[in-house]
C-alpha cells in the first residue's frame, strides 16, 4: 500500500531578502514625515509617505512595486476574494506576493481637544488583520507602522508592549514571541512580535515614528 504523504508545507511567496531594504526605506522616508496640521488624518500621512517612497529610484525599475490603498485578494481555483485594502503594499510578481505595511495613528488629539492613545485600535484593527490572515495569507512577514502624533515613541512602545502581553492569546503569540527588538538589519532597530498561525509562523515588524 503506498505511503501517505503529509500535506505540503507552507511556501512563503515574498522574497524575504528584500524585506530589510523595504523597512529601511520606509524608516528613511519617515525621518522627514511631519504632520501638516495637528489633526491630520492617518490616510493623508500615509499618502505623503507613499509619495516619498515612490521617488526612490529602485521602485521605478522594479521588480518590487509600492502601491497605496491597494486591494488585497485571496485567490482560489474558483474565485478571487477581496480581503481588504492595504495602506502601503510592496507587490512582487503576483497578486498574492507582497509585503504589506498597515499604518495606525497613536496618541491622537482631536479638534474637540480630546486625546486618545488608540493602542487597542493598533492591535484590534491592525495586528489582528495579519493574525486572522485577512492580510498576508501567503506570507510569513508583515509590518505595522505607528504614527506617534503626541507623546514620545518610547511611551507608545511601552504601552503597545503591555497591551500585546495582555492580549497574547488572541494575538496567538508564539513561545518567546512577545514584543522585542528585532534582529532585522535596519537602523535604527525596529521591534517585532512572532505569532503561531494555523499553517505558518508569522513575524510582525513594528515601525514607530514620531510625526
Amino acid at each position: 500500500m503506498p505511503e501517505k504523504h503529509a500535506a505540503a508545507e507552507f511556501v512563503n511567496l515574498f522574497p524575504t531578502e528584500d524585506i530589510p531594504r523595504i523597512v529601511q526605506n520606509v524608516q528613511n522616508c519617515c525621518n522627514s514625515l511631519a504632520r501638516i496640521s495637528l489633526y491630520e488624518t492617518e490616510n493623508n500621512i500615509s499618502k505623503r509617505l507613499y509619495r516619498q517612497i515612490c521617488q526612490l529610484p529602485e521602485y521605478r525599475r522594479g521588480p518590487i512595486v509600492p502601491l497605496w490603498e491597494s486591494w488585497t485578494v485571496n485567490l482560489t481555483e474558483l474565485d478571487a476574494e477581496i480581503t481588504g485594502r492595504a495602506d502601503i503594499l510592496f507587490l512582487c510578481g503576483g497578486l498574492e506576493t507582497y509585503f504589506l505595511i498597515e499604518a495606525k495613528r497613536l496618541y491622537v488629539t482631536y479638534p474637540s481637544g480630546k486625546t486618545e492613545a488608540l493602542v487597542t485600535d493598533y492591535i484590534n484593527d491592525g495586528m489582528m488583520r495579519y493574525v486572522t490572515s485577512q492580510y498576508a495569507s501567503k506570507m510569513t512577514e508583515g509590518a505595522m507602522l505607528g504614527y506617534v502624533c503626541n507623546g514620545t515613541v518610547p511611551v507608545a512602545k511601552y504601552a503597545l508592549s503591555a497591551e500585546v502581553d495582555k492580549q497574547a492569546v488572541k494575538l496567538r503569540l508564539a513561545e518567546n514571541g512577545a514584543w522585542q527588538e528585532s534582529a532585522l538589519a535596519v537602523a535604527p532597530p525596529v521591534d517585532e512580535t512572532c505569532h503561531k498561525l494555523d499553517n505558518r509562523d508569522f513575524t510582525m515588524y513594528h515601525i514607530l515614528t514620531k510625526v
